[in-house]
C-alpha cells in the first residue's frame, strides 16, 4: 500500500469510489439479469427450471374513438378463441384469457417438453355509455377486435367548448 492512501483524508476518498464501483456493478447485474429474462421470453435463451413464458403476462390494447363507436383492438397470441372471456360491467370492458399450452418432442434418443399455464385480465375503461346489444367482437390470428357503438344519447352529448 502506498503511503498516499493511507492518509486519513483520501481513505473517504477510497471507500466512495470503492461504492461507486459497487452500485455500477450492481446494476450491471440488474441489466445483465432484465436482458436475459427478455431474451428468455422471446426464445432468444433457455427457460432456467420452474420458469414461465407467460410470467406477468399483460396484452397490448389500443383504444379508438369516433362519435359513433368506440374499438379496442388487443394482441394475445396463442390462445383459442375459446379461452377468451369477454364482459361489460360497470362501465368497464373486461377482457379475460387463459393459455394452456404443450409442446412435446420425440425422437429416438431425445424427449422434450415445454409446458406453459397462464392468466390475463385488462380492464378498459369505457369513456362513454355503449349499446351492449350491438356489441360485435371477432378473434383471428390472435388479435381481438372488439366493436363498441355509443348510445345514442352518448352521442348526442359531446359539446364543442370555446377557447378565450
Amino acid at each position: 500500500m502506498a503511503l498516499r492512501e493511507m492518509m486519513p483524508w483520501r481513505k473517504h476518498q477510497l471507500s466512495h469510489d470503492r461504492e461507486e464501483e459497487n452500485s455500477f456493478q450492481a446494476l450491471q447485474r440488474d441489466m445483465n439479469r432484465m436482458m436475459e429474462r427478455f431474451q428468455r421470453r422471446f426464445g432468444w435463451g433457455d427457460l432456467a427450471p420452474g420458469e414461465d413464458l407467460w410470467e406477468g403476462f399483460f396484452p397490448t390494447v389500443d383504444v379508438a374513438e369516433n362519435e359513433k363507436e368506440i374499438r379496442v383492438t388487443a394482441e394475445i397470441p396463442g390462445i383459442d378463441e375459446k379461452d377468451l372471456d369477454l364482459t361489460l360491467s360497470g362501465g368497464n370492458l373486461v377482457i379475460r384469457g387463459e393459455k394452456k399450452s404443450e409442446k412435446e418432442e420425440k425422437e429416438e434418443h431425445y424427449y422434450h417438453k415445454e409446458s406453459s399455464y397462464g392468466a390475463f385480465h385488462r380492464v378498459i375503461p369505457l369513456p362513454a355509455e355503449v349499446e351492449e346489444d350491438k356489441i360485435e367482437a371477432t378473434y383471428r390470428k390472435g388479435v381481438l377486435k372488439i366493436r363498441l357503438p355509443k348510445s345514442e344519447q352518448a352521442q348526442k352529448s359531446r359539446k364543442k367548448i370555446e377557447i378565450h
